[in-house]
């Protein structure tokens, strides 16, 4: 047990109780004792707590166990209870168990306790689980009850033989119609509800029950007569040794999907029945496009017969004209995946070889489950109405040519909403609107409302009227270019066949100047009724008394005609212009004009007068000024901004919500910002507002071209439509008709992104509006380019402290290499010497030529590591390039890795190259290291060398080369291979494709400046996921009489008698290399700093021919100490010497002409043959 045993022990003797607490710590499974010694004390401890164990003395003062045991029935019936005695008897015993106790024991013998206990905890934890098991049966037969009860269909349960039913649910009676009880009796109720001609099928499904599940659809009969159709369902229920025990099973009421099944049956051969017999071509094909159904219609309109038919192959496509097959093969493709088409003309083919007109229309069929069951086609025969259409066409042709020779304005209005569908030249040069612009509009559209109102009334006088004919002797009209102009107008009523009004006909001629001749002869001038300005007077009580005739168009505003009462409104106006005694200044609104009215009241006479003014143009420049401003605020916080927030996506986010809150201009709050990637040609959502999850998953990626803003991003142009609805190309459910401003952001040549701003259905679009969000796209274009500038600025940071590292790294690799080349050099010399000294057949001469190839290998090393620093002095020499790889394939192994194979593939007889071994080394680390980083796991790297002859053929097809011999080095890897644009700039300084602080951008543009600089070029070849390989290209060395250079034989030991002075700061070099000299047949003056060597010289009386120094001390360089001495001694050679490589002669990159140079460590044999160059 996980928790102490809590035991309740009813004793008032505190000894016998310590005696008992011992014996229960025996039983070892953590008991907890708690003493009661009283009644007062028992019966607290019984409400407080719920005990595991409950033991009592047999007699106590006041008290006694049976009263205790009494109690602890009542309170606590399902614990244990032990009486502890010392008196107790047999018969008294036996009554302690008759009435609850579960065990006694007597005090002298209480070893028996443990024994009690241990029983009693182990039947009450058994009861205790005896009850929970009743209690979980009784649950789950509640809950069966309840899901049995109240499920729609019938559950049932029988015995195995399925003779008498043990269980059926109530949805027996409301399915079946009769009392469940019935059932339950042996009887064949159950068997004589079944339809008579489905009991013998039932009856053998239930003999064949026991062999495994069945399902079985049959048909009862209720007691009224009604025929039901069930689904019944059963399975074999089986005990633990496999013996069928119970038959379950669910009856299901299917009479309705019965019913539906029988109606689609019915529907579909009706369907069938009607597409025989109908005019057109109809075809059902499946989801893979074969033919499935054909009406007999085709026999009739194609010749071919329905056998001939299902025979053709990829039927209907040869039936149709071969100048339309492609295009209809494209229209079944789009059919076959799920598309709609609707009324597609093409041309056909009849069997006899006449061509004729059809329009096709096609739809997908599904099932009732929403499952592709193929698509059906219709085809109508319109050859008659396409030879019609042809008829018409040459009509209206002809009528439109003579429309437009007329000199007078003619148009052609609906009659319905009295918009423009035919306009003649002669009207464009009138009016000096384009046509394109007044087709589709109608008077409202074009001119002022209250000149609109009065055309519009004209025309419905025409429609409206009996003889469908007006002559208007004269009109005025403002036109465009021309101005006002006055028009003499004939519009007749056009109806159709059927009596209806159709069109309004209307045929102008421009009367200005003949009218203008009239008026200058009839000289007539009056004042008011000439005055352009509206003169009004109204009395007090309101009434109209005068209006000139500029005032006429006002009139209506007023609500009256002269004589009559001005409406509330201005009755208001006139009231407070008399209650004042002196003018009063109103504005107000007449159609699209803004007016401001002067109220001069004359109080004596009991009238005012109105002088108005067209304030509509001023209006509109105090907008201007407004909006002017509005728009420079706005252009302030967008530059404010751009400065505050330096993370580019938080930038657009925040410049998006200042737009969309910009109250003065029409946009909704919904909209997007793209940013573009030109080299996809695609627009890719960076921010958004008011976006659903469908839309955001449909705008996430626009292509260059697609919808309005991948027009405005390929056209890089402002795109703006009025209305955008469900047939936009991109469309989710439940989007609203809406406007849309696509903006391009534009930064020279390149599209950085798009602003698409949504506007509401119908907006007009605004020059203005226009304006600003071109200059909003210039914000953004200088923020996005400066953001990235800082960031490629950051990024270049980050490459410059690269190369600082690496520039750091190198001067530690060249430090360490001079220390390394002074101690190799110590090693080898006398190594050299010992081996000179010693015979071949000493025991130590093999030791010590291993000690002396380790010591040429470490020189090796230092030289490949050298390589990496890019500080090795650069010295020409004939190589073997072949020599040169296979010395450092261990070195590129370890660099590459052990799970990246390396496979050495060297040619026979290769040409020799003449160039510095170092720089080979570093082109070789350089793109192992390349090819390295592009395998992701495991992979492989190839060397390869090879001899190449190349002519002008092989030149001109790459760029670069020359023709003439080279040797080839080719290094390929199977990595993850380059892009063309990676190719195309990976010799780029500072170019990589690794993250930031993996590499500098160097290690080709190295490689490539070192074959540059060696006359020679490099070929790339790579494809993504294809690998890379590396041709270089190095010219053949050839000696001077055109002859390969042959490896130069091992020169003999030149010894000399001159007097050299050798400078060394490295006391052990120091000393190896005077031994060597001297062993030479030198005279040697050392020297252990350039101070004693300048003294040195001063002092020696003797000729000294040669200065021997190490390039690099602390004091001096050795090229300065080489001036000082050459001073002091003129015509003294040098010979520099350096394992360290950071000197005047690296830093030029050769050597300089007549200076003699050797690297440490050096072979004595090497020493004698540069003693004697210098010394020449």
């Amino acid at each position: 047990m996980n928790n102490p045993v809590l035991i309740l022990y009813l004793e008032d003797n505190p000894r016998d109780a310590e005696l008992v607490r011992d014996k229960l710590q025996q039983i070892g499974m953590g008991c907890e004792l708690r003493v009661a010694i009283d009644r007062a004390e028992y019966e607290a401890a019984l409400d407080q707590t719920h005990f595991d164990l409950i033991l009592s003395d047999y007699s106590l003062p006041g008290y006694d166990g049976m009263s205790a045991l009494a109690l602890a029935r009542v309170k606590q019936a399902d614990v244990p209870f032990i009486l502890i005695s010392g008196t107790l008897g047999e018969e008294q015993a036996v009554d302690c168990v008759l009435r609850g106790a579960t065990d006694f024991v007597l005090k002298q013998r209480l070893n028996r306790l443990v024994l009690a206990v241990v029983r009693a905890l182990a039947e009450a934890e058994e009861h205790q689980k005896h009850r929970e098991v009743e209690e979980a049966l009784r649950e789950s037969e509640v809950k069966f009850r309840l899901l049995a009860e109240n499920i729609q269909d019938v559950f049932w349960i029988s015995t195995p033989t399925a003779d008498r039913l043990i269980y059926v649910s109530p949805a027996f009676e409301r399915i079946w119609g009769r009392p469940c009880a019935d059932l339950y009796q042996p009887s064949q109720s159950f068997v004589d509800a079944i339809h008579p001609e489905d009991k013998d099928r039932v009856i053998g499904a239930l003999q064949q029950h026991t062999q495994g599940n069945w399902n079985i659809e049959y048909r009862i009969i209720r007691p009224n007569g009604e025929v039901r159709w069930i689904l019944d369902r059963g399975y074999p229920v089986r005990n633990e040794h496999g013996d069928l025990i119970q038959m379950c099973g669910i009856a299901t009421d299917i009479t309705e999907r019965k019913k539906a099944e029988e109606e689609l049956r019915e529907n579909e051969e009706r369907f069938k029945a009607i597409a025989n017999y109908t005019v057109d071509w109809e075809n059902w094909f499946g989801t893979d496009g074969q033919l499935l159904w054909v009406n007999p219609a085709v026999e009739r309109i194609t010749g071919y017969s329905l056998t001939e038919c299902f025979a053709m192959p990829a039927f209907p496509l040869p039936l149709f004209a071969g100048e339309d097959r492609l295009e209809a093969s494209e229209l079944f493709q789009k059919a076959v995946h799920g598309g709609y088409g609707d009324d597609v003309e093409f041309r056909f083919v009849h069997k006899d070889g006449s061509k004729w007109w059809g329009s096709i229309s096609w739809q997908p069929i599904f099932d009732s489950n929403g499952k592709a069951l193929g698509y059906r086609s219709s085809i109508r025969d319109i050859t008659k109405r396409k030879w019609t259409e042809e008829e018409l066409k040459k009509s209206k042709a002809l009528i439109n040519a003579v429309v437009e020779n007329v000199p007078h304005m003619i148009f052609l209005k609906e009659a319905t909403d009295l918009r423009f569908v035919i306009f003649n030249r002669a009207g464009e040069e009138l009016l000096g609107y384009d046509r394109k612009a007044l087709l589709g509009k109608n008077n409202l559209d074009l001119f002022p409302p209250e000149q609109a109102a009065h055309f519009m009334a004209s025309d419905h006088e025409v429609l409206d009227g009996e003889t469908g004919m007006l002559d208007i002797p004269e009109e005025l009209i403002l036109t465009a270019k021309k101005g006002q102009r006055l028009l003499h107008t004939r519009k007749i009523c056009i109806r159709g066949e059927d009596g209806t009004t159709k069109f309004l006909l209307g045929i102008s001629e421009d009367i200005t100047e003949r009218k203008k001749a009239e008026d200058k002869i009839e000289g007539l001038s009056r004042f008011p009724e000439e005055n352009p300005a509206p003169v009004l007077r109204v009395t007090a009580q309101g009434v109209l008394e005068y209006a000139n005739p500029a005032a006429d168009i006002l009139l209506p505003v007023m609500g009256a005609e002269v004589g009559g009462a001005v409406n509330a409104e201005w009755q208001a106006h006139i009231g407070e212009a008399i209650a004042k005694a002196h003018p009063v200044n109103i504005e107000f609104q007449s159609g699209n004009r803004t007016f401001s009215a002067t109220l001069a009241p004359i109080v004596d006479h009991g009238y005012v007068n109105l002088y108005i003014r067209d304030i509509t143009e001023r209006k509109k420049a105090e907008e201007e000024i407004k909006r002017n401003y509005e728009i420079q605020a706005a252009m302030n916080a967008l530059l404010k901004l751009s400065i505050e927030i330096n993370n580019e996506k938080e930038f657009l986010d925040t410049a998006l919500n200042l737009l969309l809150s910009l109250k003065w201009l029409a946009f909704e709050s919904k909209g997007s910002i793209f940013l573009a990637d030109e080299s996809k040609k695609t627009l890719h959502l960076q921010v958004h507002r008011g976006f659903s999850g469908e839309l955001l998953a449909a705008c996430s990626t626009v292509p260059f071209g697609r919808c309005l803003c991948g027009k405005a991003a390929a056209e890089r142009t402002i795109q703006f439509a009025d209305c955008i609805d469900g047939q936009h190309v991109i469309h989710v459910e439940g989007m609203l008709p809406h406007g849309h401003y696509c903006v391009p952001i534009l930064s020279g040549d390149n599209v950085l992104g798009v602003i698409n701003l949504y506007v509401k259905e119908g907006h007009i679009r605004d020059l203005k509006e226009t304006e600003f969000l071109m200059a909003v796209a210039n914000v953004f274009a200088t923020v996005i380019e400066r953001k990235r500038a800082e960031a490629e600025r950051e990024k270049m940071e980050g490459q410059l402290g690269q190369l600082r590292k690496m520039e750091a790294i190198g001067q530690l690799a060249g430090g360490v290499a001079h220390d390394f080349n002074n101690m190799l050099a110590v090693i080898n010399g006398y190594s050299e010497m010992m081996l000179m000294e010693l015979p071949k057949s000493d025991t130590n001469y093999s030791r010590i030529q291993e000690i002396c190839n380790a010591g040429h290998r470490s020189a090796d090393l230092t030289r490949q590591l050298l390589a990496f620093a890019r500080r090795q002095t650069i010295e020409l020499k004939v190589l073997d390039m072949n020599d040169t790889v296979t010395g450092m394939l261990k070195m590129l192994q370890r660099l590459i890795g052990e799970n990246i194979k390396l496979t050495w593939n060297p040619v026979a007889n290769l040409w020799k190259v003449k160039m510095d071994p170092s720089q080979l080394d570093q082109i070789l680390a350089n793109l192992l290291v390349n090819a390295r980083d592009a395998i992701s796991s495991a992979g492989k790297v190839v060397i390869e060398t090879g001899k190449a002859d190349l002519d002008q053929a092989f030149c001109a097809m790459h760029p670069g080369s020359v023709p003439g011999k080279y040797v080839v080095l080719e290094v390929s890897d199977n990595g993850c291979g380059m892009s063309k644009e990676t190719v195309e700039r990976i010799f780029e300084p500072f170019f990589t494709t690794k993250k930031v602080g993996e590499g500098t951008g160097l290690g080709l543009a190295t490689v490539f400046g070192i074959v540059k600089q060696n006359n020679g070029f490099i070929n790339v070849y790579s494809e993504p996921g294809k690998g890379t390989t590396f041709k270089i290209y190095l010219p053949r060395h050839e000696s001077e009489n055109g002859e390969k250079d042959e490896m130069p034989e091992t020169p003999e030991m030149l010894t000399g008698t001159e007097t050299v002075l050798l400078v060394e700061d490295e006391n052990a070099f120091l000393i190896f290399a005077k031994i060597q000299l001297e062993r030479l047949g030198y005279a040697v003056l050392d020297a252990s700093s350039p101070v004693n060597a300048i003294k040195l010289a001063g002092e020696y009386k003797g000729e000294i021919h040669l200065l021997i120094t190490d390039v690099v001390m602390p004091e001096m360089s050795g090229r300065d100490l080489k001036e000082e001495i050459s001073s002091m001694r003129p015509g003294i050679k040098t010979l520099f010497m350096s394992g360290y490589t950071k000197d005047i002669i690296a830093r030029k990159g050769v050597l300089d002409e007549g200076i003699h140079f050797l690297q440490k460590p050096f072979t004595v044999q090497a020493l004698s043959v540069k003693l004697r160059e210098a010394l020449a």
